[in-house]
């Protein structure tokens, strides 16, 4: 048997997973499960060059994940895979998890009471790891926060304008997400780019749920989402940035109650709602291509909404040494990064067109791929998201170290 780390991302509506090789922490494969298959829910498992799927069946909601992860574990046994520890993605990790912890029933405690911290996200975590140490039951437990990156904010950036007993009693401010997929980009960014221009970064996380952060010397100092993932960019079915007043007068207008606005604000909005078309922005993409006037215009919303960010978040730092795109959106849509900077030739950004239409080179590490041109102020990057590298090796330098550095 193979001993090795399992990081573990389980969501709404799928569950994903890679194993590593305990000492080294290379990949050695990786799967994903999807509820919403129309062929039903599999395992789809890849194993370097080799493909094999696990059928776990149609099951009700309720214990879902218990199940497949245990039929995950049965078809890890079978090709030879030990799971000796578990790193878990969880979103939110409140005002006192800044750093990976092993899951020990005092941590597990702290973790239920932050289940409203992000109730779409939080609860399927947790799930995951009572599944997991079910699955796995000799394996150690971990937990690493999208928020914990973020926990290097200075005051001016994580603080609200409100009552300030709200902010100092409960601790209602700017937390920030995506937080393994900035710290990783960080990363690639340092190996890609000069020193002087890598300690000026800002990271732009294109995806179903969009976010940026300005990360000066390694540390994030300003981020766009805040108290949870529902601020900043128009988003898939997200609101982004609005006036709260629209939200009270929405409610008077249209006698909605709380549980109502959140709902439309969460799941009805972004560029479904502008478009009409569609939350995968490759659609919308399409429709605007075919005349679509209401999908032209949620485009321009997002592309115009980074522009102001990556200016913004420019004067944040002082300059812009680096610039990069990842997720879904900013890895795989060269036209969006086109979009987004020629309307930032201002700050003296220039796109190699040639590299732009490139695809994002392979392997179990991607490299960074260039695209600006020679002439360009600064470095401009595509970076592969792996927030599943980034979970094991929090997992293994905490079991073996005893030390993390995705934190703060």
């Amino acid at each position: 048997m193979v001993p090795c780390i399992l990081s573990c991302n389980v969501g709404s509506s799928s569950i994903k997973v890679a194993w590593f090789d305990q000492g080294t922490t290379s990949e050695r494969g990786m799967a994903r499960l999807d509820w919403l298959d129309p062929a039903g829910p599999s395992w789809v498992a890849r194993l370097g060059d080799r493909g094999i799927t696990w059928p776990v069946g149609a099951e009700p909601v309720a214990g879902r994940v218990d199940r497949a992860l245990g039929i995950l574990a049965e078809g890890l046994a079978d090709v030879g895979v030990a799971i000796n520890g578990v790193g878990h993605r969880v979103v939110h990790g409140g005002p006192r998890f800044t750093h990976t912890v092993e899951v020990t029933e005092a941590v597990r405690v702290e973790l239920e009471s932050l289940k409203d911290w992000a109730p779409l996200h939080n609860p399927p975590a947790l799930e995951g790891i009572a599944a997991c140490e079910r699955a796995f039951p000799t394996a150690r437990q971990f937990a690493t926060f999208d928020t914990a990156f973020h926990a290097t904010l200075p005051d001016h950036a994580r603080t609200y304008a409100i009552p300030w007993d709200w902010t100092e009693k409960h601790h209602l401010r700017r937390y920030g997400f995506h937080g393994l997929s900035h710290y990783w980009s960080s990363l690639a960014a340092r190996e890609a780019a000069p020193q002087a221009q890598w300690r000026k970064l800002v990271v732009l996380h294109l995806g179903a749920g969009c976010s940026a952060t300005a990360v000066e010397g390694g540390k994030s100092v300003y981020t766009t989402m805040g108290m949870t993932p529902l601020e900043g960019f128009p988003m898939a079915t997200r609101s982004g940035d609005l006036d709260p007043g629209l939200v009270f007068m929405a409610g008077r207008m249209l006698g909605k109650g709380l549980p109502d606005l959140e709902k439309a604000l969460w799941k009805e909005s972004g560029w479904q709602a502008v478009s009409g078309v569609s939350g995968d922005l490759r659609a919308v993409l399409q429709a605007e291509a075919q005349g679509n006037e209401r999908a032209r215009l949620a485009v321009d919303l997002l592309v115009r909404h980074t522009r102001r960010t990556v200016a913004a978040l420019a004067a944040e730092l002082g300059g812009l040494g680096c610039l990069v795109f990842t997720g879904g959106i900013g890895e795989n849509s060269a036209e969006i990064r086109r979009r987004v900077v020629e309307g930032l030739d201002f700050l003296g950004l220039r796109l190699d067109g040639r590299a732009n239409g490139a695809v994002l080179p392979g392997g179990e590490v991607p490299k960074p791929l260039v695209i600006s041109a020679p002439e360009s102020s600064a470095v401009i990057l595509v970076v592969g998201a792996r927030e599943d590298w980034v979970l094991a090796r929090e997992t293994a330098c905490l079991m073996w170290k005893g030390d993390c550095h995705s934190g703060g």
